[in-house]
C-alpha cells in the first residue's frame, strides 16, 4: 500500500497523470506568454509567474529572511487590484 488507502499502482498513475497535466498546463502557458510577447500585449501574473519573461508583470516575492520596503507592498497591492480587476471582467 503506498499509503492513505491506494495502492502503489493507483498512487503511481495519480502522479503520472498530474504530472503530464502540470506539464501539459505549463506548456500552454508558456505559449500564451510567448504570443503576448510578439504581439505587445502585457501580462499581468500571480507570482509563480515570476521570471517568466520581460513581458509579465508579477509582485515581488519576499526576500528569504527579509521584508518587503513600503515602496515594494505598494507595487504589489497595485498588481494585485489590477489582476482582480481583470479576473472579475473575465469571469463576469
Amino acid at each position: 500500500m503506498a499509503g492513505f488507502g491506494i495502492s502503489v499502482g493507483t498512487a503511481h498513475a495519480y502522479v503520472t497523470s498530474v504530472t503530464a497535466v502540470t506539464g501539459l498546463l505549463a506548456d500552454r502557458a508558456h505559449r500564451i506568454i510567448r504570443i503576448c510577447e510578439r504581439q505587445g500585449v502585457p501580462i499581468l501574473a500571480d507570482r509563480a509567474y515570476q521570471g517568466a519573461g520581460p513581458s509579465v508583470t508579477t509582485g515581488l516575492k519576499r526576500p528569504p529572511g527579509g521584508e518587503l520596503t513600503p515602496t515594494q507592498r505598494t507595487a504589489n497591492r497595485a498588481v494585485a487590484a489590477a489582476r482582480h480587476r481583470s479576473n472579475a471582467a473575465w469571469h463576469g
